[in-house]
């Protein structure tokens, strides 16, 4: 059995996570309004590649508590302990999102090329589900802002 989501993941993941909450928590402990400098509940989007369908199909409009949505059971499923505070943080700090694709054809040596094969001869559901994919993307960064450096050290000049 291939394990996709698994628990190196959060382990990795609270690696890089590490610098946000140290500055989390030094701006909590100087008073500073968290919110202003760095952003909350960042999305996160999931990306769920199945050549093999076996057989159950996922709705990419699913939420995170449906217990049909593979994150629900990465998150929550009864094989992680309750105490598992990596993942729980992951699942309550980020919103998520998850995007399925499909095969992209029934020949298997194509799929070691799919970045050079014309989408006409693709499978129509893949295609259709990556064009969804790079929509969902775009969608989600049009409500973000790029901040530099030395606005956010101006904006905290405001506050000291």
């Amino acid at each position: 059995q291939v394990k996709v989501l698994n628990d190196q993941f959060f382990e990795f993941f609270a690696e890089q996570q590490q610098v946000a909450r140290i500055l989390r928590n030094g701006l909590k402990a100087g008073g500073l309004p968290e919110s202003e400098f760095l952003p909350m509940n960042l999305s996160l989007t999931w990306v769920l590649q199945q050549p093999i369908q076996f057989g159950k199909t996922y709705d990419n409009n699913a939420t995170n508590d449906d217990d049909n949505n593979p994150l629900h059971g990465f998150f929550f499923g009864g094989a992680h302990d309750q105490e598992d505070t990596l993942r729980r943080r992951v699942a309550n700090e980020f919103t998520h999102s998850l995007h399925v694709i499909p095969r992209a054809s029934h020949d298997a040596r194509l799929w070691e090329k799919l970045d050079v094969i014309p989408d006409s001869e693709l499978l129509p559901e893949y295609v259709e589900s990556t064009k969804g994919l790079r929509q969902k993307i775009l969608t989600i960064l049009e409500d973000t802002k790029a901040t530099r450096p030395s606005t956010v050290v101006s904006h905290l000049k405001l506050f000291i």
